[in-house]
């Protein structure tokens, strides 16, 4: 007889686990939260993106979210086939009066598609559409030429409120009335952003078809996250930048500084793209905030089981002492964590040598989480902490962290320099000495 044995779980399966972990806590923080999404067109016909899936998955999940779709790029392509109008980059497309039932029905097309989209990807899913937007006349740099390029008047947010506690997607068109019934084309760009500000929504998310590259700092491209203030002179500095880009890099500036807590710009073309940048704390785009997403605090007691897990790899290459979990439990006091959002991707210890000295011991960084600052933060953190405690200097034994110390400050030393218990209790074999004097 042949006695079967359950399988031993997997590194496939243990990573399933460790993403799962890491996703459902942005899930329970989104549940009922409002985004905007601002579509690009293109994507309905993008054979590979599975973009529309993923924002139906968002919408039963119990994200609630406006959509605007971004009709240039289809009706440029058409008009322009029939030799009717143009794009002109600098301006938007500046269509005539008469152009008006053509761009109706291309809109017309486009949203109807969306919503089938959207209502077949997912179970119980009711897009709704509507006059949510209000319109008037965007006076024109060329005088004399008679365009309905409007600008928005106003977003019916309280008319909205009770639509979106519904659950169903909200798309708001970028053909609006204004006064007198007339019809104005708006900027996909301008509706999202007034759309986000005046609703409050939490997040403006730029689903685009093309990746953002960024012209900025190199400090910038490696965290792919930045300040309004650093959109701006950005764009100052390249003002060659394509002109439809610089206008959604600056809405994604102006909605954060009107309020709105981060501005995402995503590669809608990438499969899981949008579901990686939202319920994950790495992402895979573009980020605009002015609101701290980084941190460092203390550990809490909940936060040892983390903490090993990042501490894991570097016991293994010898790269920190070993900590047991009853060790990290019963010391949660002397660790910091660094933070994203309140994933927990490093940690240090804080180890108190006596009245005079104190060693910042333990740093690690996720893998996932290198080379984008956080030992940096973590080493400020623990000498900020130990200045307002009073302690003279800092000390920290190192194998492969030297950089980070050296820029934080400190200085190479000796063995003899360290505290008397410090120097009888550890192998100094193999780890570089750094000392910061606090004062």
């Amino acid at each position: 007889m042949t006695f079967m044995t359950n399988p031993t779980p997997t590194s496939v399966s243990s990573e399933f686990a460790h993403h799962l972990r890491t996703a459902l806590p942005y899930l329970a923080r989104f549940r009922n939260s409002l985004v905007v999404v601002l579509m690009d067109g293109t994507l309905l016909d993008s054979p590979d993106s599975h973009a529309l899936e993923d924002l139906a998955l968002l919408s039963q999940s119990g994200l609630r979210m406006l959509i605007v779709l971004d009709c240039a790029p289809l009706v440029g392509v058409e008009l322009t086939s029939h030799g009717e109008s143009r794009l002109n980059e600098a301006e938007q497309l500046l269509p005539e009066q008469e152009l008006l039932p053509k761009l109706e029905r291309i809109c017309a097309h486009a949203h109807s598609r969306l919503m089938m989209r959207l209502a077949t990807s997912g179970t119980q899913i009711l897009p709704v559409t509507g006059p949510f937007v209000q319109a008037e006349r965007l006076s024109s740099a060329a005088s004399g030429v008679e365009t309905c390029n409007g600008k928005v008047r106003e977003i019916c947010a309280e008319q909205l409120a009770p639509i979106l506690e519904t659950g169903g997607p909200v798309l708001l068109p970028t053909l609006a009335h204004g006064e007198k019934g007339r019809l104005w084309w708006l900027e996909a760009e301008e509706v999202a952003l007034e759309a986000a500000v005046r609703t409050r929504a939490q997040k403006l998310i730029l689903l685009q078809s093309t990746v953002l590259h960024w012209q900025g700092d190199t400090s910038t491209q490696e965290t792919k996250a930045l300040t309004a203030n650093e959109v701006r002179r950005g764009m100052a500095a390249h003002p060659d930048w394509p002109a439809v880009q610089q206008r959604r890099v600056l809405a994604m500036a102006q909605a954060c500084e009107r309020g709105v807590e981060r501005a995402q710009w995503v590669d809608g073309t990438q499969d899981g793209s949008l579901l990686q940048e939202l319920l994950t704390s790495e992402g895979a785009g573009w980020m605009v905030t002015d609101r701290d997403y980084q941190r460092v605090r203390p550990a809490r007691l909940s936060d040892a089981a983390e903490i090993l897990r990042i501490l894991q790899p570097e016991f293994q290459q010898a790269a920190v002492v070993q900590r047991t979990a009853e060790c990290v439990q019963q010391h949660i006091e002397r660790f910091l964590v660094g933070c994203v959002d309140e994933e927990v991707v490093g940690c240090c210890e804080l180890v108190d040598y006596g009245s005079e000295s104190v060693e910042l011991a333990g740093l690690a960084v996720d893998e996932a989480h290198r080379n984008r600052g956080f030992g940096r933060l973590l080493v400020e953190a623990g000498v900020a902490q130990a200045m307002r405690q009073g302690r003279s200097r800092m000390f920290a034994l190192t194998t492969g962290s030297a950089h980070v110390f050296q820029y934080c400050g400190f200085q190479p030393a000796t063995p003899e320099q360290l505290p008397e218990a410090k120097r009888q209790d550890y192998d100094f074999q193999g780890s570089g000495v750094y000392l910061l004097q606090l004062r």
